[in-house]
């Protein structure tokens, strides 16, 4: 679960290093986010020389890709990562980043979340 105030890591290329979670928008519970669900966030801290030049106190939308949280799949198993990870995207809901960097789980499929998919080294 990602509760509003939590630091969060860009896991894509956009050059964001850090977010934190002001609102979640598609909330899975009243508990906070969770995987698939998108976020606003403000940029924390950045990459000085990057393309996109995002800066610092930045207003964003982000997608939420993996969280320390466990989270239950259908077949009984549960699923965790050692940090909360998230892509950023634009006002249309594409990605910013051209590539992540770290795995992602394999619920965004069934959000319809091919494009993160494709992209992502591997799906876990």
């Amino acid at each position: 679960m990602i509760p509003v105030g939590a630091v969060i890591k860009v896991i894509d290329n956009t050059g964001v290093r850090w977010v934190r979670c002001l609102k979640v928008l598609d909330r899975a519970s009243r508990d906070g986010g969770s995987v698939g669900d998108r976020i606003v966030v403000s940029v924390l801290s950045s990459k000085p020389k990057e393309k996109l030049h995002i800066q610092k106190g930045e207003v964003k939308l982000a997608l939420i890709v993996e969280t320390k949280k466990e989270l239950g799949r259908i077949n009984g198993t549960r699923i965790s990562f050692s940090q909360n990870g998230a892509v950023l995207l634009n006002a249309q809901g594409q990605i910013l980043g051209t590539r992540i960097l770290y795995p992602v789980t394999h619920e965004l499929r069934e959000k319809k979340l091919v494009k993160i998919l494709s992209l992502a080294p591997s799906v876990v």
